[in-house]
């Protein structure tokens, strides 16, 4: 649901409860004026409740963008009414907001059939009745608040929605209450003025960026009055041309119009708006709201799913942006940066040995240690942006560290223990951690793609308007679940929040930085600038882990010291607090399927009912082999028998084997269920 929505509008019958005393409170202020065409019209939307999500999202438009404005004008009625209609004719393009449109339609037909928009005598509108009345109702509906009056709908609405954003302007657009033509005179200006300009497009431009106009030629002042009594009759205007440089803005053409238009007490009006590019790198607000004019992203549909950090990666790390968001500037500027650019990193050399044979195995004890995908090394360029970020491994770990493992303390401490349970049911053998792959979004857990995607943002000169709106959003996420705010991606302490340290808590800073990630990657931040996710994690993703099944395992194994203490480490280590004690041992060549690593493990947890009253799923094995601190398989004759079977056969197209006892099996077992599915 929208931002600025609090309650309601998800539910058809909510929004006609509240829609009917809108209704009633204008048809209490001046009947003669609202008319009750004004409530018929509007009550008839009932049969068009199809799209409550996207009618939501137009009242909130209107509430966003213009009731904050006109509520300064209503002391002054005619420019109300004006602004109501221009707002009204706005809320009914909203796309596929059936509710929206009628609701726009009817309130329009039912107040100009009364007279009430266009009118010559100021008297004919009482300023503390429907001013207030439409104001407040619909401030008191789309905001929440009981009793609104309109000294306050300014300052509510700026509590509960995003900064201001320029909308788009095309032909046939109403702006300040005129319509804005197609034709842009004397365009030719541009380019005998700037040697080096970008154009950004037609805008609605604020008025309060420019001073009062005035000519020092009474003839010329003359014109602009004579112009401005002309557009208050034509109600149209053709949009002026704004130039921006590092000085700010100021009118390249429409200075007659200009004036004309503040005569008329607008206070926006349609322009083009030009860059100087020749004044070099330069900020000003104006250029950030035109830059944010497309739609405010969206919080992520569902808040729960965010909170846990989920994100869909695509199986080839790629990404599909919509057309429509090529033409936004950061969008523009991002995907500039993109093209043909390759992620540079350092790689750190790490010396694994000669692989581990099958053999090796016999006679030791192997405990599931799970592992994301992530390279090692220093990550100095991705999506054409310079950065600057430490890579430190997922499967490598043990062979650049003196120790075996390492996660946060409750986690490294269980799976310690772990290793005691498998040494004490085995005191006669070695005990082994032998790694398993978890899924490829792993990896969003770990420091290094957050970091990235953070650093990233500044390249790409994302409007702040932008980056509040997400900023507030992972705090809304955060905040239902009563966790401590994010300090914001321009904070200075960030990444110390992100990490876990100088001051911010360890144990919470992993879950932090998997939602950060998955907001990020929405396609609602992706659309308007933000970084791609999945340039960040191809990256940082080890090249021959990427294809690999979750749950694939043996790639790392190390000798684990079941009887020691786990070490914290604060700091060693950008993602985990807590070392496991153990040394490399090596790994396997090719990763085997849990199924074969661990067979006896798998079938026995496949053996257990769910809460379904059913066996566990696969997907419930492989997170037991996760979380759970009493697994353990013994490497035996039997279990070297299954996994020599699967190793003949793991380069041939036999389907997915069945979740069985493999040590039981022998070669001729397997290999005749292999050619029984090439028959079927």
């Amino acid at each position: 649901m929208p931002v600025g929505i609090p309650y309601g509008f998800d539910a058809p019958s909510r929004l006609l409860k509240e829609l009917s005393e809108i209704i009633k409170l204008r048809q209490q202020d001046r009947p003669n004026t609202i008319g009750l065409g004004f409530g018929a019209e509007a009550l008839g939307i009932a049969s068009d409740i199809t799209n409550p999500e996207k009618t939501a999202a137009g009242l909130t438009k209107f509430v966003t963008e213009d009731v904050p404005n006109f509520a300064k004008a209503a002391s002054q009625p005619i420019d109300t009414a004006s602004k109501l209609k221009d707002s009204l004719m706005r809320l009914q393009g909203v796309p596929g907001g059936k509710i929206a449109s009628s609701l726009a339609g009817g309130i329009r037909e039912g107040i100009s059939e009364r007279g009430l928009l266009g009118v010559a005598d100021p008297t004919d509108l009482i300023p503390g009745g429907v001013a207030t009345k439409i104001l407040g109702g619909l401030g008191s509906a789309v905001l929440g608040s009981a009793a609104m009056i309109p000294g306050k709908i300014a300052k509510t609405a700026a509590k509960v929605v995003p900064d201001g954003i320029l909308r788009n302007v095309k032909g046939g657009d109403v702006v300040g209450g005129l319509k804005a033509r197609e034709e842009i005179p004397n365009l030719g200006s541009i380019s005998s003025s700037f040697d080096k300009s970008q154009e950004l497009g037609v805008h609605e431009v604020p008025m309060r960026f420019f001073d009062k106009m005035r000519f020092a030629n009474v003839k010329e002042n003359d014109r602009a009055r004579a112009l401005a009594k002309e557009i208050g009759a034509s109600k149209e205007i053709n949009p002026l041309i704004v130039a921006v440089d590092a000085e700010g803005p100021y009118i390249l053409e429409g200075g007659h119009r200009l004036q004309a238009l503040q005569e008329l007490g607008v206070e926006s009006f349609p322009a083009l708006v030009v860059k100087d590019l020749d004044d070099g790198n330069f900020k000003h607000e104006l250029l950030d709201l035109v830059e944010g004019q497309q739609a405010t992203p969206k919080l992520p549909a569902v808040t729960k799913t965010a909170a846990k950090g989920t994100v869909k990666v695509p199986d080839e790390f790629s990404v599909n942006i919509p057309k429509r968001s090529l033409e936004v500037p950061a969008v523009k500027r991002r995907e500039a940066l993109r093209a043909g650019s390759e992620p540079i990193i350092e790689r750190t050399p790490i010396k694994r040995g000669d692989p581990l044979l099958l053999e090796e195995f016999l006679g030791k004890v192997g405990v599931p240690v799970v592992s994301d995908r992530s390279r090692v090394g220093q990550l100095r360029r991705v999506g054409g942006i310079d950065v600057d970020v430490p890579v430190q491994g997922g499967i490598d770990f043990p062979f650049m560290n003196e120790a075996g493992w390492a996660s946060m303390f409750e986690v490294a401490r269980n799976k310690q223990k772990n290793f005691m349970r498998a040494a004490e049911a085995n005191p006669d053998k070695e005990v082994l951690g032998i790694t398993s792959l978890m899924s490829p979004t792993a990896i969003n857990f770990s420091t290094p793609v957050v970091e990235a995607m953070v650093g990233m943002v500044e390249a790409i000169d994302i409007p702040p308007q932008m980056i509040k709106h997400f900023d507030d959003s992972v705090n809304t996420v955060l905040a239902a679940d009563g966790k401590p705010p994010f300090v914001g991606l321009q904070s200075p302490q960030a990444v110390d929040q992100l990490r876990g340290q100088n001051g911010f808590p360890s144990k919470t800073a992993g879950e932090l930085r998997k939602l950060v990630v998955a907001v990020m990657a929405s396609s609602g931040f992706r659309d308007v600038g933000f970084p791609i996710y999945q340039d960040v994690a191809l990256a940082v993703t080890r090249p021959d882990l990427k294809r690999l099944d979750t749950g694939d395992s043996g790639l790392t194994v190390f000798k684990a010291d079941p009887f020691a203490e786990v070490t914290k480490r604060p700091g060693k280590h950008n993602s985990y607090d807590t070392e496991i004690p153990g040394q490399a041992f090596g790994g396997l060549a090719d990763a085997m399927p849990p199924e074969i690593m661990f067979p006896k493990t798998m079938a026995g947890i496949q053996s257990e009912l769910n809460k379904a009253g059913v066996p566990k799923t696969r997907d419930q094995a492989l997170g037991a082999l996760r979380v759970r601190g009493d697994l353990f398989e013994v490497f035996d004759e039997e279990w070297l028998a299954g996994a020599k079977a699967w190793e003949a056969i793991k380069g041939q197209k036999v389907g997915a084997l069945p979740f069985l006892l493999f040590g039981a099996l022998s070669a001729e077992v397997i290999g005749r269920q292999a050619a029984d599915r090439e028959a079927q």
